[in-house]
């Protein structure tokens, strides 16, 4: 059986934003192992042994009876054994269906007639290209409501319809060779500068022996461009070859242009003679250009292709086919360069297993995706060739549960190329083939890919509702037959296993911790939020429960400061990077007014201001790290118009989104003002809206510079009042009337201080706040008396 392993995926290492499965717990396993064998315990601390022998009381199992699945049998993601995935899958669509001798039979088919045809005309050869000639056919299939409707048992398999991607045909112009180079015994060499990697302009050597009309003169470089966009346009019109293309008279409309093809279109959809097919033109290269040649030398894991086999296919030359890539300036002149017949021979040296993964992904994926079907053939077969490079020959043997293990395996490197939106080209690697995709699109399709990913057996199922095979039982519908495969009686008590080993695993980070080693403790925290994503579902930053375990140490600080800058050094790249930073920041300004600190503060002063310029300088910056920023400014005596600065851009972003609130505790103290400092003291905590307590500073700011704009400090006030008359949340009520009520006491309003701080007190049930309130109002009581 393959082993799944961490370096799995094709492309990139291992981000913690992808779409996890079974690769994600092996390192876990082999931890959980050590403990068992007490490998762990003999090198900790006894400090650090406690915690983990918690681990077999009553902080989680025994781990010598917990029983977390083998991955390479069981399927974290739908939940089923790989055997039960292979099951359902071969039901589906069985292997005897899309054999190599299939493909074969249909091939002879075309090819018979293509030879019959084309025999008059030795200047152009018919070339079959797409699914058929590579063995890749998917089985004729039509909606199931024709049955219904005809009350047919069966369709005859040749009026059955087969996909417009399996009868693509390539006109190749033998006689007009292609140079990768110039040279004098050739008309026509490659010119790939400014082109998309894998396409190139055809450059005229002796442009007065071709027809004018087909070149495009470029007077900057002084040459002349073979124009394909005119070429395609003179076969549109060509009688003789309209009729040897299709076998037979086509009536008005029916040979249209389709984008950079020549497509025929069928008659009706059911018991049509006319397949649609896709005619495009190209012309021959002996020669494979330098890029691509490299192949030869890349590295297999599997040993596939051989070397002896790629030196075959490059002498064998390649084809330049008139298709502009997407994104081209020179969509008249530019081509692609093709390796159609190199990727025909690759696909014919694959197992039946290949083919059967293939055919079962293509049917699922453009079932799932559609109407929004922009993954192509050409692109599942471009996974294809990537993943049996890397993927050991070990992996595509015929047992019983391989077919299962194959497929989800492709659909892992699939979801992990759209959440990077890159597929490299096979041949040529910088062709990004997802690099013309929106990014709002491709979220759109991870989610629909990662549904698929989820629920395969709901898949087949609706598509066996939908559509039906040449070969597929009418009486039953599979999923009356294979129903109870999916829904596998033991998956609750593997979600119970998973559940107790993702304890198993945070009580380890903690120790690991506590013994020094940040690392490892991210790790662990990892590997748990992995488990909770891919068994459970639930969206679990690692972050977040780094946090969490820090919090329960005796003295969090330093923890949680080495910690953050390991995720920082490991993670450059993560999304809520700006929110590390910015908590970061706190930690470290806090740290700066600490006892904990004799030496060194002024570095650790100057690293708090750098991390804190950066969060807000990130483009995902928040309310709450720009809320920090301007308490930063405030605490170290920044000018008024910076800290308002600051509060400005908290206003803004407050407009435009929700609530956002900054959290301190009593390690954040030192760092706040004095007011704020005392009521965390009596309090524990304030949770305030960013918004409030960013106004509350550029109040306090301008207030304590002696020559203060009493009416902006007016207008702060009144944006104060505003924003807490739309509040509904009782605690969001009490913290921000508080802060409402300390701006007024500042500027001797001692009446609207007194409502600000009645209006707290009402909006909480805790004695102990109500009381601490209660002294604020008597004290705006006692200031009245004495103005009066």
């Amino acid at each position: 059986m393959y082993q799944l392993g961490r370096n799995r995926y094709l492309f990139g290492d291992d981000d913690e934003e992808q779409l996890k499965n079974e690769a994600a717990f092996h390192r876990a396993y082999a931890v959980r192992d050590a403990i068992v064998n007490n490998e762990v315990l003999s090198t900790m601390r006894p400090m650090t042994q406690d915690i983990c022998k918690a681990l077999v009381g009553e902080e989680g199992p025994p781990l010598e009876t917990l029983k977390v699945p083998d991955v390479l049998t069981w399927d974290a993601q739908t939940g089923l054994p790989h055997l039960h995935v292979s099951f359902i899958l071969n039901h589906f669509i069985p292997r005897r269906h899309i054999t190599r001798l299939y493909s074969l039979w249909m091939l002879h088919r075309f090819q018979t007639y293509l030879a019959e045809e084309f025999s008059d005309t030795p200047d152009i050869v018919p070339e079959l290209a797409g699914s058929i000639p590579e063995g890749f056919a998917v089985p004729a299939h039509n909606p199931r409501v024709q049955f219904t409707e005809t009350g047919l048992n069966a369709v005859p398999l040749d009026d059955m319809d087969v996909e417009s991607s399996d009868s693509d045909m390539v006109i190749v112009a033998v006689t007009k060779i292609v140079s990768v180079e110039r040279s004098p015994s050739t008309r026509w060499f490659m010119e790939t500068d400014s082109c998309y990697p894998g396409y190139c302009r055809l450059v005229a050597t002796t442009p007065e022996l071709t027809d004018p009309s087909f070149l495009v003169d470029n007077t900057e470089k002084k040459c002349m461009y073979l124009n394909g966009n005119a070429i395609l346009d003179a076969i549109l019109q060509g009688s003789l070859l309209r009729l040897k293309m299709t076998g037979e008279e086509l009536q008005e409309g029916e040979l249209v242009r389709h984008g950079p093809a020549v497509t025929n279109l069928p008659r009706n959809r059911f018991r049509s003679k006319l397949v649609e097919t896709d005619f495009v033109f190209a012309m021959p290269c002996t020669e494979w250009p330098d890029v691509p040649k490299k192949w030869l030398d890349r590295p297999t894991k599997s040993g596939w292709p051989s070397k002896v086999f790629k030196k075959k296919l490059i002498a064998e030359g390649c084809l330049v086919v008139c298709i502009p890539h997407r994104t081209s300036k020179w969509r008249e002149v530019e081509w692609r360069i093709s390796f159609s017949r190199a990727e025909r021979a690759l696909a014919n040296s694959l197992t039946d297993i290949h083919r059967q993964c293939y055919v079962l992904l293509k049917v699922l994926v453009k079932g799932t995706l559609e109407p929004a079907q922009f993954i192509s053939s050409y692109h599942l077969k471009t996974l294809l060739f990537w993943s049996c490079e890397r993927f050991p020959q070990s992996m595509w043997q015929k047992d019983d549960a391989s077919l299962g293990t194959c497929f989800l395996a492709l659909l892992d490197e699939l979801q992990h190329c759209l959440i990077n939106r890159n597929l490299p080209h096979y041949f040529y690697p910088d062709n990004n083939l997802f690099s013309h995709i929106a990014p709002d699109f491709m979220v759109d399709v991870c989610k629909k890919v990662n549904w698929l990913r989820r629920n395969i057996a709901e898949a087949v199922f609706q598509f066996d509702v939908a559509e039906v095979f040449s070969f597929t039982p009418r009486a039953l519908q599979l999923s009356a037959l294979l129903g109870p495969l999916a829904h596998d009686e033991h998956y609750e008590e593997t979600k119970q296993a998973y559940a107790a080993y993702c304890k198993v695993l945070l009580l380890l980070s903690k120790a690991v911790l506590l013994n020094g080693n940040c690392d490892d403790m991210i790790d662990y925290a990892r590997e748990a939020c992995q488990i909770q994503q891919v068994v459970f579902g639930k969206e679990v930053d690692f972050v977040s429960v780094v946090m969490e375990t820090l919090e329960t140490c005796s003295s969090p600080t330093r923890y949680m400061a080495n910690s953050l800058e390991t995720i920082l050094r490991r993670f450059p790249s993560k999304r809520n990077i700006p929110w590390i930073k910015s908590n970061l920041a706190c930690i470290y300004h806090a740290f700066f007014y600490s006892n904990e600190l004799s030496d060194d503060r002024e570095r650790v002063l100057a690293r708090a201001g750098g991390l804190f310029r950066e969060a807000v300088a990130s483009p995902g910056a928040t309310a709450a790290s720009w809320t920090d920023y301007a308490n930063f400014l405030f605490k170290e005596a920044a000018s008024p118009l910076e800290v308002t600065e600051a509060v400005e851009q908290v206003i803004n972003l407050s407009k435009s989104g929700p609530i956002v609130l900054n959290s301190y505790d009593e390690s954040d103290i030192p760092s706040l003002p004095d007011e704020i400092g005392e009521d965390i003291r009596q309090d524990g905590t304030l949770v305030v809206p960013s918004v409030m307590y960013a106004i509350y500073l550029s109040v306090v700011a301008r207030l304590c510079d002696g020559c203060h704009d009493e009416e902006k400090v007016a207008q702060s006030i009144r944006q104060m009042t505003e924003f807490l008359s739309g509040l509904t949340e009782p605690s969001e009520v009490f913290s921000s009337s508080k802060l409402l009520g300390y701006c007024l006491m500042a500027t001797a309003d001692y009446s609207g201080a007194k409502e600000a701080f009645q209006k707290a007190q009402e909006s909480i049930q805790n004695k102990k706040q109500s009381s601490v309130v209660g002294e604020r109002i008597l004290l705006c009581d006692a200031m009245k008396l004495s103005l009066s």
